[in-house]
């Protein structure tokens, strides 16, 4: 059996548990993935759209994909700056800062481990 399918059998087990429920570990799946502690970590409280995709050297059509997704999970808002031209901005929500919390306290946990 493969990684994936030792995963999925785990993940199963849990649910049936209650340790989880589905729900919440298909949230989990959708909003952590790669990109996403990267965008978490270094949008701060607030950047533009070209400074993220800067920083992070990330093609746009993959930033605009993640940004949507965590924009629609409440983690980060989009804050429209009016000006001509308007800028945008994007910021952490309060659930998003809470998330941040978790992403370096595993970080510290991971520098523990070494």
């Amino acid at each position: 059996m493969n990684r994936a399918g030792e995963f999925k059998l785990n993940y199963q087990v849990l649910i049936e548990n209650k340790k989880i429920d589905e729900n919440t570990f298909r949230i989990y799946n959708k909003i952590m993935r790669r990109w996403t502690p990267l965008i978490i970590m270094n949008i701060g409280d607030g950047r533009s759209f070209n400074e993220i995709k800067k920083l992070l050297k990330i093609n746009q059509t993959t930033l605009s994909e993640y940004l949507s997704s965590l924009e629609n999970y409440n983690i980060i808002e989009r804050v429209i700056i009016p000006s001509r031209p308007v800028h945008v901005k994007y910021r952490l929500t309060e659930k998003g800062k809470k998330l941040l919390e978790l992403i370096y306290g595993l970080f510290d946990l991971m520098e523990d481990d070494q």
